[in-house]
């Protein structure tokens, strides 16, 4: 939790198969989805706010040279109330 009441997460999201390119355009369309700047924003029935960013990615090693990995990290902050 911040001072101004705002909780700050991170969500992780891997995603593994067999090509890295494939992964990369899973990567865009989640980019485009949750913008890193404007982000993508709701208010719950219960009045908290949540916006998700697009923060970033980055490919993670496996132990099979047929498999690819990569981990997308999105940020999440909560407000309660309607203000965000």
């Amino acid at each position: 939790s911040n001072e101004d009441g705002m909780d700050e997460a991170q969500f992780i999201l891997t995603g593994t198969g067999r090509s890295y390119l494939v992964l990369e355009v899973i990567k865009d369309k989640i980019k485009k989805f949750f913008p890193s700047v404007a982000g993508r924003q709701t208010t719950l029935s219960n009045g908290t706010t949540v916006a998700i960013f697009y923060g970033n990615a980055q490919n993670v090693p496996t132990n099979d040279a047929m498999l690819k990995r990569m981990q997308i990290n999105l940020i999440i902050k909560e407000w309660k109330g309607t203000e965000a």
